[in-house]
């Protein structure tokens, strides 16, 4: 696989996760002593791009140093949403990259007829 298309599909699968992990942060919202999550996605494409490791290697990171609420949970819903919009946008830019990837490839194979 060309070197772009696993930098696309390693993020692709770092904000999927990242994705799962703010959806659960929102739908518990309101589940007493819950602690946020986030994916540590910048570090690791960071880790990855510049060549430290062969694989992002995604990791769920609770927030355990904040407490928003009186029963404890830390979960900021209109934080949550920004950031799986912010998160969502930043998939379907990367899947239209891949979609346009695979286009040229098909447009290649197509005119080698």
């Amino acid at each position: 696989m060309e070197w772009t298309s696993r930098v696309l599909a390693q993020a692709l699968d770092g904000l999927s996760l990242r994705h799962r992990v703010l959806a659960n942060n929102f739908a518990n919202v309101n589940t007493p002593s819950f602690k946020r999550s986030d994916v540590n996605f910048e570090s690791a494409m960071k880790e990855f791009l510049t060549g430290g490791t062969t694989k992002a290697e995604f990791k769920v990171v609770a927030d355990n140093s904040t407490t928003m609420r009186n029963d404890d949970n830390n979960v900021d819903p209109e934080q949550e949403l920004a950031k799986l919009t912010a998160n969502a946008i930043l998939y379907k830019a990367l899947a239209e990259q891949i979609n346009r990837k695979f286009g040229q490839l098909r447009m290649v194979v197509r005119e080698g007829r």
